[in-house]
Order: structure tokens, then sequence, then C-alpha cells
């Protein structure tokens, strides 16, 4: 869970992308978890309470971000081939490496083969 405006902020400085108060609500709205930062650090959920005035945009669940999920629907399904090229690959490694297709690859072989 991350702040709102650090969200902003990593967005602003890092990948030079201006975020609109509108999209910051809309980011709040769709991907908010319940507390504030303060809450979390403090396990002080009496207050959690007096959000639904504070954050309305977000429904009253507070002004801390799931960022994970966030990335998850930003970066999307993956490609419907993209598993069954995955593991082509890995076959054509284990062949390579002559160990049975049951058997997992050496992480010391692949450092060296990679």
């Amino acid at each position: 869970s991350v702040p709102l405006e650090q969200v902003d902020a990593g967005l602003r400085i890092d990948f030079k992308i201006q975020v609109s108060k509108e999209d910051l609500a809309l980011l709040l709205q769709s991907f908010s978890i319940r507390g504030t930062q303060k809450e979390w650090l403090n396990y002080d959920w009496d207050r959690v309470l007096c959000l639904v005035e504070k954050h309305q945009e977000s429904g009253g669940r507070g002004d801390l971000l799931d960022v994970d999920l966030m990335v998850d629907v930003l970066r999307g399904t993956p490609s419907p081939g993209r598993t069954r090229m995955v593991w082509r690959l890995y076959e054509r490694l284990q062949k390579e490496a002559r160990i049975a297709s049951s058997t997992a690859l050496p992480v010391g072989w692949l450092e060296r083969r990679l």
C-alpha cells in the first residue's frame, strides 16, 4: 500500500506523467484500500471510520492505493501463446542441459548458459 500522493509524485518525477485531479480521484476510487498511511503505520483503526467524509472519492476507504493491483491492471493480460512459448523454451533448455523433462533446470547451469 502506497499513499496516493507518492504514486502521483513517482509518476510525475520518474516517468514525466502529469496525472490530473480527476484521474487521481479515479485511481483512488479504483485501487484504494481501507485506512490511511497514518492508520496503517500506527494501527489507529478507530480513526478509519472518519475517512468516509475525508475521502469521498475513494468510497470512504482511504488515501492508500493497492499498487500491486494497479500495476497488474496496467500490465494487462499476457498474450494467449505466451505460456506455451515459455514451456517450449524451457523444454528446449532441458534438452540442451541433457536433463529429464520432470527435472528442474539447475540455476548454476542457467546462469552459465545465459
